[in-house]
């Protein structure tokens, strides 16, 4: 599963005419994929580029409308954590303000800037600095994502309290699931989960790309928090 897969098709292949670009160190891959599935010339060429590297993203979005920042790390020590995570998608972000786009942010639920835990912690420090870039912004905050080879029932990643997220436990459900006669569950069974499904987060993307005047007031500068079949804002 990858949510910029996701996203790029629903917009695609909805009835508004937008063209799409794949920006990433290696977007060909995803790329090459689309364009096997997807037919007509809206998905543009991919271009290269370094989050890290400011200079590297100014000629990528050119002519932008709209920029959905995907920048995220899962395995990393706190340095590589603070410098992609968070200053990467600062980068971005003022990227975004200097081409007149519009910025939709993904952070995650449990982003919290006092967090001891750098994933958590870097994510909520990112929150607090993409307003302040890009006061317009649009923040999506998903719960856990499931779909077509996700990370949550065929990887599951659980940050455990104490732990880096370098040392993250690793369970596979899916390939434990054949062979077991029970699955680990945490907190004792009593944790409770509201997984969003990626292709509501794709529509989501969509809908706020069409810049309509009604949907952009009651998101422009808004924290949306993304669980289960509903969202709130």
């Amino acid at each position: 599963m990858n949510i910029a897969r996701q996203i790029a098709s629903v917009s695609i292949s909805s009835s508004a005419v937008r063209r799409v670009q794949l920006s990433s160190r290696n977007p060909l891959p995803i790329h090459a994929k689309l364009e096997k599935e997807l037919q007509g010339d809206r998905l543009l060429p991919p271009v290269t580029l370094d989050i890290t590297k400011p200079s590297t993203l100014i000629p990528a979005f050119e002519n932008a409308g709209v920029i959905v920042s995907l920048v995220g790390l899962m395995h990393g020590t706190p340095q590589q954590f603070e410098d992609i995570q968070w200053h990467g998608a600062e980068n971005v972000a003022t990227a975004a303000r200097q081409a007149g786009a519009k910025l939709v942010h993904f952070s995650a639920i449990g982003a919290d800037p006092d967090s001891h835990i750098p994933y958590a912690r870097t994510k909520g420090l990112t929150e607090i600095s993409v307003l302040k870039i890009c006061p317009d912004a649009t923040i999506i905050k998903p719960s856990l994502v499931f779909g077509p080879e996700d990370d949550f029932f065929n990887v599951c990643l659980c940050f455990c309290e104490g732990l880096t997220s370098n040392r993250a436990v690793e369970q596979r459900f899916a390939k434990l699931a054949k062979f077991l006669p029970f699955l680990p569950v945490y907190g004792g069974g009593k944790t409770r989960f509201q997984p969003v499904y990626v292709g509501d987060l794709a529509r989501a993307v969509e809908v706020i790309s069409r810049m309509d005047p009604s949907i952009e007031s009651q998101i422009s500068g808004k924290i949306i928090e993304a669980g289960g079949p509903d969202g709130k804002y």
